[in-house]
């Protein structure tokens, strides 16, 4: 799709760079698959558009669409928390021909990743004794 509308080709140009960010944010996505997996079990089914919801809070305090160095006041703290926001801007230097390092960016999921797991076994407890979870599914 890039290529044929802007004529950036980025597998052909830098594939190793292209693989390793599909596969960090193929790791976030599947850890933000965690997180609103407890949400649902927390709030059940009636408020799973609260999980989307925060997921895309999540999108965009990653600032997608412009560089965090634009960003005024205590944004650009928040947006080095977000995994996201370093794949964006990734992608940004992948289409001007730049090379990327994603070490922080992997810091910052396997954090992520670590918060997903103990917020899902909380979760599933808390659904347990409540009885939510029978009542979820």
């Amino acid at each position: 799709v890039s290529y044929v509308t802007f004529g950036l080709d980025f597998m052909i140009a830098q594939p190793w760079q292209t693989l390793h960010l599909l596969g960090i944010t193929a790791f976030v996505g599947m850890t933000w698959g965690v997180i609103i997996g407890a949400i649902l079990f927390i709030a059940g089914r009636d408020f799973a558009f609260l999980s989307w919801s925060v997921f895309q809070l999540f999108i965009m305090l990653s600032f997608p669409l412009f560089p965090v160095s634009l960003l005024p006041g205590w944004l650009p703290q928040v947006a080095e928390l977000m995994p996201l926001t370093m794949v964006f801007d990734a992608v940004r230097h992948l289409a001007v021909g730049e090379s990327i390092l994603l070490g922080k960016a992997w810091i910052v999921s396997g954090a992520y990743l670590i918060f997903a797991v103990l917020f899902y076994w909380w979760a599933s407890n808390y659904a347990k004794k409540t009885g939510k979870l029978a009542k979820s599914f």
